[in-house]
């Protein structure tokens, strides 16, 4: 379902790709691409500390798989400079 909501936002449908992400993230709340996903979403809207709340649990992990890894680093650097705080993100 996460896949279909990121298709949906390629294709230009962003109303659809977030009520679908919204719903994931409802329906499995610990589900890690929801996370990275809603903290995206927030981030481009402009709701920076919405976007720090979704990426905060997973920030407090030990271990990741490297796509899992991948997603979070991106999400919080896109953040970070979104925020203009461009020594933050560089680090």
């Amino acid at each position: 379902m996460n896949n279909l909501a990121a298709a949906f936002a390629m294709q230009g449908r962003h109303a659809e790709s977030h009520d679908l992400a919204r719903s994931i993230n409802t329906k499995w709340p610990e589900y890690f691409f929801g996370h990275i996903f809603m903290a995206n979403s927030a981030t481009f809207e402009g709701r920076f500390d919405d976007a720090e709340q979704y990426l905060r649990p997973i920030l407090r992990r030990q271990r990741f798989h490297i796509t899992e890894f991948r997603a979070m680093a991106t999400a919080n650097i896109q953040l970070e400079i979104e925020r203009h705080r461009l020594d933050v993100a560089q680090s």
